[in-house]
């Protein structure tokens, strides 16, 4: 039987992984890690948080694709270290696809719900992204505008 772990790291971050229970060869019971739900609180919130993730990824992975072009063959300077640069981040990329895909296909088997509801969990985590996001950048621009201001005040 699978369950959620949920711990926080030294960090202080919080930390969900599925887990079941089993016993070893000498009896003692034991816990195997089966997918890792990116810190959040169950099967479906985490298959909404990987299904945006791995558009993101795919969506980056698309812009990193060179265009082809029907015009004549002109040339472009690449250095050895741009090219390797770029390749590693490729390798990034599809390292952290095959992990969602791994994790996804795991969690989808100890999920019940329907594809609707995955797709409403993903657009309720977006929504938090977002949310979140636009709070970032009100309290970064606050804070720039209370530096000036302190700026001022101290001349």
């Amino acid at each position: 039987m699978a369950f959620v772990r949920k711990r926080i790291t030294k960090a202080g971050s919080v930390s969900t992984t599925l887990v079941e229970a089993y016993r070893d060869d000498q009896g003692r019971p034991r816990q195997r890690v089966l997918a890792n739900l990116h810190g959040e609180s169950d099967t479906l919130c985490a298959l909404g948080k990987l299904t945006l993730m791995r558009a993101a990824l795919l969506e980056q992975l698309e812009e990193e694709r060179p265009a082809e072009t029907t015009r004549g063959a002109g040339f472009v300077l690449l250095t050895e270290r741009a090219v390797v640069k770029h390749n590693d981040h490729i390798a990034q990329i599809n390292r952290e696809l095959a992990a969602i895909e791994r994790d996804g296909a795991v969690i989808s088997k100890h999920c019940t719900a329907s594809d609707d509801e995955i797709e409403s969990a993903a657009e309720a985590h977006r929504k938090r992204f977002v949310d979140a996001l636009n709070k970032f950048i009100g309290l970064a621009l606050a804070r720039s505008k209370a530096d000036a201001l302190l700026r001022r005040l101290s001349r």
